[in-house]
């Protein structure tokens, strides 16, 4: 019985510590952040933007998803709103809304590169002009947030295989 529990410990012991990132989460946007479009809440101008600071730590970002919530989508077929996820003023993603994608909570994932310095501003950025006619999105103030994926190696601290038989020992 001992071998078998032993064996259980080691397997768990060994699969842990190939774990090499980290995952956080931030809540953006959110209503206290700085709003700054043409005609609020409509998106629909060129420089439309959001922006606000969130500690995203010293480790490496890997990873995205963004949830956007969506509140009004009234967008025609051929309009549109691209937007820019930066990081201190760095693209680190570029998506497209459409009429297509509704109303509702808006989900993207993005393999990114960027090393933040602790307190970054995270912003919003719209990157086009939609056409007279053509619509515009209302984005919501809560429950919005983004999920980093980093490459934090004190996650967790590899054991060398001597380490751990000599727990077992």
């Amino acid at each position: 019985m001992k071998s078998w529990w032993s064996l259980t410990l080691l397997v768990m012991a060994v699969s842990v510590t190939t774990v090499s990132a980290g995952t956080f989460s931030v809540d953006f946007p959110l209503s206290s952040d700085t709003w700054e479009l043409s005609d609020y809440p409509n998106w629909w101008n060129y420089g439309d933007t959001i922006y606000g600071d969130r500690n995203l730590g010293y480790s490496d970002l890997t990873q995205v998803t963004i949830y956007l919530p969506i509140l009004y989508n009234n967008l025609s077929y051929s309009g549109y709103v691209d937007l820019d996820l930066r990081l201190n003023s760095t693209t680190v993603a570029s998506f497209t809304i459409t009429a297509a994608d509704g109303s509702g909570m808006l989900i993207r994932n993005f393999a990114i590169s960027y090393s933040p310095s602790g307190t970054t501003e995270v912003r919003y950025f719209e990157t086009n002009q939609i056409t007279p006619g053509a619509g515009y999105i209302v984005i919501g103030e809560e429950e919005g947030h983004l999920d980093f994926v980093n490459t934090d190696p004190d996650v967790v601290q590899p054991a060398s295989l001597g380490h751990v038989k000599a727990i077992f020992k």
